[in-house]
């Protein structure tokens, strides 16, 4: 898959993909964060399952010691013939 059609997928730029994947941001010089990179993976297998997360109902559980939680659905789409 090329990175226009990715992009068009997961609705990140070409620009922020090329970023993800050399793992820094090329304006800022500074390292992807775990967190962004962990959903920027979640949303490229999303693509690869043909499935994709339905990001209005999602829901987040903050706890102490900062712990993130995310849960929510996920949709199975169509496959491409």
């Amino acid at each position: 898959m090329s990175r226009p059609e990715l992009a068009e997928a997961i609705g990140y730029s070409v620009s922020s993909i090329g970023d993800m994947e050399a793992g820094m941001n090329r304006i800022t010089k500074k390292p992807v964060d775990a967190v962004t990179m962990k959903r920027y993976r979640l949303l490229c297998m999303t693509v690869g399952l043909m499935a994709e997360f339905d990001w209005d109902e999602m829901s987040m559980m903050i706890t102490e010691p900062i712990e993130l939680r995310m849960w929510g659905r996920l949709r199975v789409k169509e496959r491409r013939k």
